[in-house]
């Protein structure tokens, strides 16, 4: 695989928000006005973060009439985000 686009995946990986917003959705779809309500946000800023993850292939939007609901684009990032938590908590203790 091409170092760039590991280092591109990374990036998008690399902010709290985006972090948070992955969380979100790891285990359902939701709109963008649920997301900002949980994460404390305003719907622009939520909207901003959502187009770097769709734009890195994490994850997946689709339309239900007016709203667009989001979703993890596949099992494999909660795979990297699970491991990155056991990584975590192996370096840390």
């Amino acid at each position: 695989m091409e170092e760039k686009k590991i280092a591109e995946f990374f990036k998008a990986l690399s902010d709290t928000t985006r972090v948070r917003l992955i969380y979100a959705i790891m285990d359902s779809e939701l709109c963008v006005s649920e997301l900002a309500q949980r994460l404390n946000m305003n719907q622009s800023a939520v909207s901003h973060q959502l187009r770097v993850l769709r734009s890195s292939s994490i994850i997946n939007a689709r339309r239900d009439g007016k709203q667009m609901l989001y979703s993890m684009a596949d099992g494999h990032i909660k795979s990297v985000m699970r491991q990155a938590e056991e990584y975590l908590m192996h370096t840390i203790n």
